[in-house]
C-alpha cells in the first residue's frame, strides 16, 4: 500500500469539495443517480485514505470547475496539473506492488476517475478535432 504522503485532506474537506462539484458518479462518470451516492461514498473514503485517490479525486474536480466555469480553450491550473502528476505516479506505483484486498476499491475508483479525465481533457470542439488522424496532427 502507497503510504500518504504529506496531505491535510480530511473526510470532511474531501466531502464539502463533492458537494460544491458535485460531478464524481453522475455528471462526467455518467452513473445512474440511484448509484451516484455509493461512487461518491466509496471515492470519498478511498480519498480519505490512500493518496493516489485524493490526487485523482481532486484533479477531476478543478477539471470539471474549469471546464463548467472557465472561457472554453482555458488551460489547466498549476493545481490540476500537480493532481494529474501525482495521481498518476501515485497510481502507477501502487499498481507495481502486489494488490491488498483492502486497496481494491479505490483501485476501481481510481482508475475509473483517471478515465474520465482522460477523456474530458480532450480539447476539441467537433469529433473531428478529436480524430487522432486528422489531416493537421499528421
Amino acid at each position: 500500500m502507497v503510504p500518504r504522503e504529506q496531505t491535510s485532506a480530511t473526510l470532511p474537506t474531501l466531502t464539502l469539495t463533492y458537494s460544491r462539484s458535485s460531478t464524481l458518479g453522475r455528471s462526467c462518470l455518467m452513473a445512474p443517480k440511484q448509484s451516484s451516492h455509493v461512487y461518491q461514498k466509496v471515492m470519498t473514503a478511498s480519498a480519505s485514505k490512500y493518496s493516489f485517490a485524493m490526487h485523482a479525486a481532486l484533479r477531476f474536480n478543478n477539471m470539471h470547475d474549469r471546464l463548467l466555469f472557465d472561457p472554453l480553450g482555458t488551460k489547466p491550473s498549476r493545481a490540476e496539473a500537480f493532481h494529474k502528476y501525482h495521481a498518476a505516479a501515485l497510481f502507477g506505483k501502487q499498481l507495481a506492488t502486489p494488490l491488498d484486498k483492502e486497496v481494491r476499491d479505490a483501485m476501481w475508483a481510481t482508475f475509473a476517475i483517471l478515465g474520465a479525465s482522460a477523456f474530458a481533457g480532450i480539447e476539441a470542439t467537433k469529433a473531428e478535432e478529436a480524430w487522432p488522424l486528422h489531416p493537421r496532427l499528421l
